[in-house]
């Protein structure tokens, strides 16, 4: 989908939230990608595979805030490489 540049949504993104799961005493982190601008938008829950983290495919996910997407990534711990 291209998008053109006059077109294109100022983007911001929260890095360090956690969500805790006490029933399995583990940590969910978050990062999250959004437009920076009022109204309603559709989520995209992102998995990055085994062997990632949050961080990864940040270029796909700041294109997609960019065209009114709010995109949330976790690491899913025991499964990554260990970055939070």
């Amino acid at each position: 989908m291209y998008v053109p540049k006059s077109t294109a949504l100022k983007i911001s993104s929260a890095n360090h939230i956690i969500l805790i799961d006490h029933k399995r005493d583990r940590q969910l982190p978050l990062k999250i990608y959004y437009p920076h601008a009022p109204g309603l938008f559709p989520v995209i829950i992102f998995s990055h595979g085994a062997g990632g983290s949050k961080a990864a495919f940040t270029y796909l996910s700041t294109f997609l805030a960019s065209c009114g997407y709010i995109c949330i990534h976790s690491t899913h711990c025991g499964n990554n490489v260990n970055i939070l």
